[in-house]
């Protein structure tokens, strides 16, 4: 099977997003709110998942869905006592987030898309994370990608998208 990878222009992805202009993030931002409609889709589609109005429900079978797919070839390959994550592993993590970024969108009209401007040193910088659920944002990719790596050691399991979904929904609430 061939997975899609999460690649972005190549002027982009070929130096850190640590070194982009503001421009270059800007580009990177429109980029990938291109993305996340068709990516979310394609991966519903290979997990056989239809869109529907009970995220918590929905992203729980996902979840479950996507821990089996991540300890095989191609998203995965045997490492040092776990599996590593692959290319296609990283791309099922970033569309896995955009699939949690969705329901949080539609539901909660403060919730929405911004670059991380400062400070620089931060994980996110020059990325698109969502704002408007607290005084922290969420990185939905970056998460869902820590998350996989906890699930290939073990430490996390199947609920990993209906827990992540379920916290920042109630943060989001009467925002």
């Amino acid at each position: 099977m061939d997975y899609p990878l999460f690649t972005p222009p190549p002027a982009l992805y070929e130096k850190s997003h640590f070194d982009w202009t503001l421009k270059e993030a800007r580009a990177y931002f429109d980029w990938f709110l291109g993305q996340v409609e068709p990516r979310t889709h394609a991966l519903r589609s290979l997990l056989h998942e239809m869109d529907q109005e009970d995220a918590s429900e929905l992203l729980g079978r996902v979840g479950g869905k996507i821990v089996a797919l991540v300890h095989e070839e191609p998203f995965s390959v045997a490492g040092q006592g776990s599996r590593d994550l692959t290319n296609s592993g990283y791309a099922l993590g970033a569309d896995a987030g955009l699939l949690l970024a969705r329901p949080l969108l539609r539901k909660h009209p403060g919730v929405r898309w911004e670059i991380v401007h400062k400070p620089k040193r931060d994980m996110a910088f020059h990325l698109p994370v969502l704002v408007g659920m607290g005084p922290v944002y969420l990185d939905p990719i970056g998460g869902v990608i820590a998350e996989l790596h906890g699930i290939l050691s073990g430490l996390r399991g199947p609920s990993f998208l209906k827990d992540a979904y379920d916290f920042w929904n109630e943060r989001a609430k009467g925002r």
